[in-house]
């Protein structure tokens, strides 16, 4: 039996699913965000991100301990403006620092070796009384070899 293909809107608006409640989740987390960002410095957009909301409690998220600290400090604050503009309660602000992650590392290419890199690394292993060192070294060369095609 062939499974039926719904459009993407189709899923989200199914009240049987609960990607639709996810939907209006995330609608309120980004709203929540907006009206974050907009009692704050421009430079917080880096930095913060509204993870929860929920009774009345949120949850910011920070990448650092210095963001953390200026969050912390304007908390009351926060209990109070943000209230009004989002139409929910807000007894108590949350302040947790999660570092980001890494950035991916540089991609490797593979180098392409010269005909007479390799020649001197083979009689360079030939020589050599370490085995594993030599054949680390072979492979090495054979490595080259490979980037090249020939």
């Amino acid at each position: 039996m062939k499974a039926k293909i719904r459009s993407l809107e189709a899923v989200f608006q199914s009240p049987h699913d609960g990607l639709k409640s996810l939907s209006v989740r995330t609608a309120f987390l980004q709203e929540a965000n907006q009206a974050l960002l907009e009692v704050l410095p421009a430079e917080a957009a880096d930095h913060i991100q509204v993870a929860e909301c929920a009774g009345q409690r949120l949850v910011i998220v920070t990448d650092s301990a210095a963001w953390a600290t200026r969050l912390r400090y304007q908390s009351s604050r926060l209990s109070r403006v943000l209230p009004a503009r989002l139409g929910i309660a807000v007894n108590r602000v949350e302040v947790r620092v999660r570092s980001r992650p890494a950035p991916a590392p540089a991609p490797i290419y593979n180098r392409q070796m010269s005909d007479a890199s390799r020649r001197l690394l083979t009689q360079t292993a030939a020589q050599l009384s370490d085995k594993s060192l030599a054949d680390a070294i072979l492979r090495l060369a054979r490595a080259g070899h490979d980037a090249t095609g020939g």
